[in-house]
């Protein structure tokens, strides 16, 4: 049996490749770490090297629904649904009627949305109160001045509160 692996070359430099070695003696390429160029698809060539192999693991038992769910759950959780996308895309191009191709992509559809969505409030609420919380603070400043000063500043104080907080709840209305 030869010594020499699959790829009988270095995948970079195209010296020959030994099985017990992990790396290339000649330009230092770590096998491992090295997709096969024709696994590689167009411009995305930093996949994740396990979540190919669940694809191509999926592949073999297609119709097999729980491993198509199992797979997005990884992709989604390595933060590559755009890789899930691509290699439904990819089956939509060359059988456009592949009902579970049509079922996954719009599943990567609804959890990229969710993603963004989630995303969306966690900048929102760190925005603290914005204008409203401006104003009421104004207002209860403006109270602690009248209290201070012994200055009839009751009504104004309320009013900025009131009018902050309303303007506050009415923005949260409308991001429902």
């Amino acid at each position: 049996m030869s010594n020499i692996s699959k790829f009988e070359k270095c995948p970079n430099c195209s010296e020959p490749r030994h099985l017990d070695i992990k790396e290339c003696p000649y330009c230092g390429v770590i096998y491992d770490k090295v997709i096969p160029k024709d696994m590689v698809n167009g411009p995305q060539a930093n996949v994740d090297i396990e979540l190919l192999q669940n694809w191509q693991e999926l592949v073999t038992d297609y119709e097999n629904k729980d491993k198509h769910e199992k797979f997005l759950q990884r992709a989604m959780a390595k933060k590559r649904l755009p890789f899930a996308s691509q290699q439904y895309r990819k089956l939509l191009e060359v059988n456009p009627e592949d009902i579970m191709a049509k079922e996954m992509q719009e599943k990567i559809i609804n959890l990229a949305t969710v993603v963004i969505l989630q995303q969306k409030r966690v900048v929102e609420k760190s925005r603290g109160g914005g204008i409203s919380g401006i104003v009421m603070m104004l207002g209860v400043a403006i109270l602690c001045m009248g209290f201070v000063f012994k200055q009839n500043l009751f009504i104004p104080g309320v009013l900025l509160i009131c009018l902050g907080a309303g303007f506050r709840h009415f923005m949260k209305s409308r991001q429902v």
